[in-house]
This record gives C-alpha cells, sequence and structure tokens, in this order.
C-alpha cells in the first residue's frame, strides 16, 4: 500500500494514483503485524592475476524500513505498509517529521479505530526480537549475481559481482504464521 484513507467504519487502501485498491471493515481486520525489511548489497570488484584474486573495491549499502502487514479474516488478504514508501497524509495533525513516529502514529490509529468498530485484532510486534532465531528455519534471502567484466587497462579486466541479502521474505512469512495461529486460537473448538 502506498495511501490509505481511514474512516470510522473501514480501512482503504490505495495505490499511489489514489485509485482503491481494497475496503476493509475494522471489524474485519485480524493481525497486524510489525516488524523491519533490511536489505543490504555488497559490490565487489576483483582482479585476477594467474592463481591470486585481489579485491579492487568494494562498496556496501543497506536499507532499513519499518513495515507492517495487516491480515483480514478473509482468507489470504493481506496488505503492507512500508515507512520508506508510504504517504502519511492519512494521519493529518498527527503527522509528524519522521518516518518512525508517523509509523507509530498509523499503527496507533489503526488500533484506535480497530476497538472503536468492536473489532478483536491482535497486534504482533514480536519479529524483531525472534528474527535472529527464525533465521535457523528461514534463512534470509540471498542472491549473487555476476555483472560482468570492466576494462581496468589495456588487456586487463576486473570481474564484478553484486551480493543482496534481505530478510523480506522471512517477515512475509513470519506474519502468516501467525495470522494462521490467531486464526486457530479463534476458532471454535469441537466438544464431543
Amino acid at each position: 500500500m502506498r495511501k490509505v484513507e481511514i474512516g470510522d467504519e473501514s480501512l482503504t487502501c490505495m495505490s499511489v494514483d489514489a485509485t482503491t485498491l481494497a475496503r476493509v471493515a475494522w471489524p474485519d481486520v485480524l493481525l497486524l503485524v510489525a516488524g523491519r525489511i533490511i536489505t543490504k548489497q555488497v559490490e565487489v570488484e576483483e582482479r585476477r592475476g594467474g592463481a591470486k584474486t585481489e579485491i579492487v573495491d568494494a562498496r556496501e549499502t543497506a536499507s532499513d524500513a519499518l513495515a507492517l502487514n495487516i491480515h483480514t479474516v478473509t482468507d489470504g488478504e493481506e496488505w503492507r505498509v512500508e515507512s520508506d514508501s508510504f504517504d502519511f497524509s492519512c494521519l493529518g495533525a498527527k503527522k509528524k517529521l519522521l518516518a518512525a513516529e508517523n509509523f507509530a502514529a498509523l499503527v496507533e490509529t489503526f488500533m484506535t479505530c480497530i476497538e472503536r468498530a468492536g473489532g478483536r485484532a491482535r497486534f504482533d510486534d514480536s519479529y524483531n526480537r525472534v528474527r535472529r532465531l527464525l533465521t535457523l528455519v528461514w534463512p534470509l534471502d540471498e542472491r549473487t549475481e555476476a555483472r560482468g567484466l570492466r576494462r581496468a587497462s589495456v588487456g586487463r579486466f576486473n570481474t564484478e559481482a553484486l551480493t543482496s541479502i534481505s530478510n523480506e521474505t522471512q517477515f512475509a512469512r513470519y506474519a502468516r504464521l501467525c495470522r494462521q495461529i490467531e486464526l486457530t486460537r479463534r476458532a471454535p473448538t469441537a466438544t464431543s
């Protein structure tokens, strides 16, 4: 999601061009799962000389965005808000200068609206605490791609490679697991 309209009865999810993607009634919101999407990229340029390989240049960049997955009682419906690409104008007077402050205000606003509408959604912010343990079960996405050859001088070439590491898939799996646990917790138990 890039933008939302917060109403008394429902949440309207919108794309960047303000076209409606979906509308969900507040009581139909099942779960909000908060976490961080961390992406790291490492570019390495190497020079090969016989059996010896020498690193000529290396660059590392990282990004860290707060994320909120919103799950509904409707099977399979979920939306994600990421702090680095979300329009917080829906907060109105509560809007601050920092994305982290806006993110916290957005979660608080969502929970207030859900409670006011009689919903029972749960808020889970445990992902950041268990993230390292989850790596044992769901490893981080790591992809290395060759960037080809780069001319270093006459007759000499260097090779370049880019390695990307992200926890985005791990966070999505964790949020879906939390949704399944919440659905199981709410399911009526069969009595014999």
